[in-house]
């Protein structure tokens, strides 16, 4: 019986891994096709609306997080939460830094696939955080 429960929840896991992996796999599609456009304006441009897009999911998924997390772990995960907001503006910044147009990309880039990632962290933290 161990042996089935087991099976079955490995089933699940790879499931979800598929699932998460071909969404993340369709986004970073998304983020390419930006650096597939004709200027570095538009590049700019696209970049910034896909990472609003996946602001909007990273703060929908803080709020989930907040919500699940034990109220004594609440501090730490808005401490959290603030720390990695300032490193992702340090980090995206000093790639962004110098002159020429590409820089205006790598920091567009940067901010995408940061948020991307955090976003990804938090939905799953906030599948995983609450009593037991």
């Amino acid at each position: 019986m161990k042996s089935l429960r087991q099976s079955a929840l490995l089933s699940a896991v790879c499931s979800i891994c598929i699932v998460t992996s071909t969404a993340w796999a369709q986004d970073d599609k998304a983020i390419e096709a930006c650096h597939n456009l004709p200027s570095t304006p538009e590049i700019v441009d696209c970049l910034d609306k896909a990472n609003a897009q996946w602001d909007k999911r990273l703060n929908a998924a803080y709020q989930r997080a907040l919500k699940s997390v034990d109220p004594a772990g609440a501090p730490a995960l808005r401490a959290a939460e603030r720390a990695w907001l300032q490193y992702r503006e340090q980090r995206c910044s000093y790639l962004s830094a110098g002159p020429g147009t590409i820089v205006r990309v790598i920091g567009a880039d940067c901010f995408v696939r940061m948020t991307k990632a955090r976003a990804v962290e938090l939905e799953e933290d906030a599948k995983g955080l609450g009593p037991g």
